[in-house]
């Protein structure tokens, strides 16, 4: 759960807003479809798609805000029914992309869970060269479970990008400006404590198309790539 939460936090939209379609990290024309495969660490599907499709695109200029929804899909590509699908709520201001993590934090819901979020908001500028640094987010999810409430601290840090390159996935070559991150997750009750490092080749009117999410020994753990993109 832990690992579904993270992903979908870490991973995710009209003339006044076409010119603007490459200069963000972000899909942001009304109608565009991208599909995602989650890959275990050899690359066959494990966990299924993700299908996000842009709903409406508010705003002008560098200033939008984009409604998308992401419906998740199993081995087949069809729908899983024992999962919502989650609407999302993307700010960009002055080109940067802003997620509100507390608008993606819905996937237990099918579970009976409640949910609850505290903290940052994750940033990323439109405008990013090999070097470059950013700012670190903390977040806190609470789980409540009816008889107890489980909070699970969650912190970005190290996050920077290492280069500009080309990436090749299924839905095409790109090029891509990788960047990497620390995502520490941990839970005092439980005694529990656990840092993952997640690169991500993020695309200019798309978004990330590959990420690799490796553990603290360096092993890859789990990979999403682009599949298909429908503008």
């Amino acid at each position: 759960m832990i690992k579904k939460i993270v992903f979908t936090a870490v991973f995710v939209l009209t003339a006044s807003t076409a010119a603007l379609a490459d200069d963000v990290f972000f899909p942001i024309k009304k109608g565009t479809v991208l599909v995602m495969a989650n890959l275990d660490a050899k690359g066959k599907v494990e966990g299924g798609y993700g299908r996000t499709k842009i709903l409406d695109v508010k705003g002008s200029g560098n200033n939008l805000t984009v409604t998308c929804q992401t419906e998740f899909l199993n081995s087949n590509r069809q729908p899983d029914k024992n999962i919502a699908p989650i609407d999302l709520t993307v700010r960009i201001v002055d080109g940067a992309v802003l997620v509100d993590i507390s608008s993606v934090i819905k996937i237990p819901a099918a579970a009976g869970m409640t949910m609850t979020f505290s903290g940052d908001t994750l940033r990323l500028p439109s405008k990013m060269k090999a070097g470059d640094r950013f700012k670190d987010a903390k977040m806190t999810v609470t789980m409540d479970l009816g008889a107890m409430k489980m909070p699970m601290d969650m912190a970005i840090t190290d996050y920077k990008c290492v280069a500009v390159e080309k990436v090749t996935v299924p839905a095409g070559t790109f090029e891509a400006y990788k960047t990497t991150y620390a995502v520490t997750t941990s839970n005092a009750m439980m005694n529990v404590k656990e840092t993952t490092t997640v690169a991500a080749w993020n695309v200019l009117g798309i978004g990330p198309v590959k990420t690799v999410t490796s553990g603290s020994d360096g092993s890859v753990q789990s990979r999403t790539e682009l599949q298909e993109l429908i503008k």
